[in-house]
């Protein structure tokens, strides 16, 4: 028998250097260490983040207190307007006496009002917060306070008023907002005045 031998190339290892060695203990002393980083992070990050939440809740709060309260005076003023319109049809032939017919138009803006709310809180209106009047013919988006109302001049009645709200996410806190709402009657119609 014959014996056959192989022979193989083999590279021998790649010598480490102590130069090399010693440069790649020096990067690992080099590198900062990287634990407890996370932590660092939620603690600079966090209150910024918590503050951010209050101020989309208590702006969201704000909006909707807003909306509820222009919704409630919408109805209010339809309401008082309504019946304004209603108490002053036989202007057309013999005009009342200045400011005779207010009181039932006023109570009815009321009561609508105190059956809406704001965030739970029913809406007070008082007389000084209603005024009723006219648009005049020519007017854009005028409202004058003025009675006995002409005949060519629609019947309007215009309600200022404001509401409270506390703040959902800051204990202690309240935020006033304020809505204003004209709604006026021509020939039998009822319809809202943009917002001043």
């Amino acid at each position: 028998m014959t014996a056959v031998t192989q022979t193989t190339s083999r590279t021998p290892p790649r010598a480490e250097t102590r130069a090399s060695r010693h440069s790649a203990t020096n990067d690992r002393r080099r590198m900062p260490p990287r634990r407890g980083i996370a932590t660092l992070w939620l603690i600079l990050f966090l209150p910024v983040f918590l503050i951010a939440l209050c101020v989309v809740v208590d702006v969201g709060t704000i909006w909707l207190a807003r909306a509820e309260l222009e919704d409630g005076l919408e109805a209010a003023a339809i309401a008082g307007v309504i019946v304004w319109e209603d108490e002053n049809f036989p202007r057309l032939v013999l005009p009342p006496p200045p400011f005779a017919l207010e009181a039932p138009s006023r109570a009815a803006a009321t009561a609508m009002a105190a059956a809406n709310s704001v965030r739970g809180v029913a809406i007070d209106i008082d007389d000084v917060d209603i005024a009723l009047g006219d648009i005049p013919a020519n007017a854009v988006n005028g409202f004058a306070i003025q009675n006995p109302v002409a005949a060519a001049e629609d019947s309007a009645i215009r309600i200022i008023a404001d509401a409270t709200v506390a703040s959902r996410a800051i204990p202690g806190v309240n935020y006033t907002i304020q809505a204003s709402v004209i709604a006026v009657a021509r020939n039998g119609d009822y319809y809202l005045l943009p917002s001043p």
